[in-house]
């Protein structure tokens, strides 16, 4: 008795002394419960070498999954080693679904060297009535052995290369079905039980390797996509920038002339049509500006031209440029920049830029009060901070505003001016420094923007002309 299941019998024969002593059936009760312990133990120790086996054949697919895990190397690597594994089979093959023509095509596999055929007429449509069609609809394995009739006798690998053995197991992973393992071999008796076992297992594992394969491929290929549109624009942006930056700069020179008068006396109507054509010209000569930024800075033809650089006197320097755009006297700007600040590595021309964007933006949403520009050591990076006390930006609307064109409202209405360019630039900027550009604000509190640029090493070429920066 095994857990009081019946897992097998002694039989004794007594035939000299006649009937079993109450001793002799005390004993063999005693001999058949140690024999019932071995026979438990040996099964126990055979399951764990097989599951030993298992796992030590689905570690060796897992270490050897080539990076990154394209499809075809993927699939090359997971027949080597499973039909290695498989004693006897001579052909490991993997037949995937492909959508676009309702068929299953064989992606790869491994065989035996002498065996040759074109992998392009095993392919067989999923509705077609052939064992290897029905695996993968039915997702049921399917065997062929000596003696099987019916349908095998026009399959095409038992026709092609001779099979005496075969099996399809179809591989399946959660949204179903993808695809259909073939083993098989030449010689009758090489598919044992244990054989069908470890492929089954195997192939419960490796439809996960598989799909995730076959998810790279269709991920590279489409940002393989998104980055030739990318260029695309990209290239399309600055042409047309280019294109703009002449007949403005023309319109802007003989709308300036009339308005100087150069041409004559102007009427009150006349200025006022005038001085709103050239602001406008302003805010397209912006747009345009910025437009051209950005698509240089994301295709790469900007070159950050980083070297040591003192955060003090760029803040000091812009804070100084700054002042005169001050339009309101109840908006104070203050810099809080402590003494001894590391140097950063960064180019000193676009940190001035995003500082100046930064500055542009609070003063846009900052009726009354005032703007702090702040920096803070933090070690391995210094962080500068742009906080004002206006209107605050929501949360909702916090992961958007460095999306290019995003603007938020002011109250019930859009703000007057912008691009919608000024925050994506900075992320732009902010990004190719190898920093982090982020904001923190609570509505009616304000909005402290906050980036992180990184400390300039002692090894840095430059350093040791600069000494210690205050």
């Amino acid at each position: 008795l095994s857990d009081n299941d019946v897992a097998g019998s002694v039989c004794v024969i007594n035939k000299v002394n006649g009937l079993f002593s109450e001793d002799d059936v005390r004993l063999i009760t005693l001999l058949t419960s140690r024999v019932t312990e071995v026979l438990h133990r040996l099964a126990l120790d055979q399951q764990l070498r097989q599951k030993v086996q298992d796992l030590s054949t689905l570690q060796e697919i897992a270490s050897q999954l080539p990076s990154p895990p394209g499809l075809v190397d993927t699939v090359t690597t997971i027949a080597r080693i499973t039909r290695q594994a498989l004693p006897g089979m001579e052909i490991c093959l993997f037949f995937l679904h492909d959508s676009a023509s309702e068929a299953l095509i064989m992606v790869g596999g491994d065989w035996v060297p002498r065996m040759s055929f074109d992998s392009r007429a095993l392919s067989v449509g999923i509705s077609e009535k052939v064992p290897l069609a029905d695996s993968f609809r039915d997702n049921e394995t399917m065997y062929f052995q000596p003696g099987t009739k019916g349908m095998w006798i026009s399959d095409s690998l038992v026709r092609s290369l001779n099979m005496s053995e075969l099996a399809y197991i179809p591989l399946t992973v959660e949204k179903g079905t993808i695809g259909v393992l073939a083993i098989g071999s030449s010689v009758s008796g090489s598919m044992t039980s244990e054989t069908r076992r470890l492929a089954g297992l195997v192939a419960k594992q490796i439809a996960i390797f598989i799909e995730r394969s076959r998810l790279y491929e269709r991920l590279r290929s489409a940002n393989d996509k998104l980055e030739q549109i990318n260029h695309l624009k990209n290239e399309f942006i600055s042409m047309v920038s280019h294109e703009l930056r002449t007949p403005l700069t023309t319109i802007k020179g003989f709308v300036s002339i009339v308005l100087n008068e150069e041409t004559g006396p102007l009427n009150d109507q006349q200025r006022r049509f005038l001085e709103t054509s050239d602001r406008a010209i302003d805010r397209l000569t912006l747009l345009v500006s910025d437009l051209l930024d950005i698509s240089r800075i994301e295709a790469g033809q900007i070159k950050m031209q980083l070297r040591p650089m003192s955060v003090y006197e760029v803040i000091q320097r812009v804070g100084t440029s700054f002042a005169p755009q001050m339009k309101s006297p109840v908006v104070v700007l203050i810099l809080k920049v402590p003494d001894h600040l590391p140097p950063v590595l960064a180019d000193p021309d676009r940190i001035s830029q995003v500082l100046d964007n930064l500055l542009t933006n609070a003063l846009k949403f900052t009726a009354k009060g005032q703007i702090t520009l702040s920096a803070f050591d933090k070690g391995d990076f210094v962080m500068i901070s742009v906080k004002d006390t206006g209107a605050g930006i929501p949360k909702v609307e916090q992961d958007r505003i460095f999306d290019k064109f995003y603007q938020i409202k002011i109250g019930n209405a859009w703000p007057a001016k912008g691009t919608g360019l000024g925050l994506a630039i900075v992320r732009s900027i902010v990004e190719s420094h190898r920093g982090k550009v982020w904001v923190e604000s609570e509505p009616g509190q304000g909005a402290d923007f906050r980036f992180l640029l990184p400390r300039a090493r002692s090894d840095t070429p430059g350093m040791s002309a600069m000494g210690t920066l205050q």
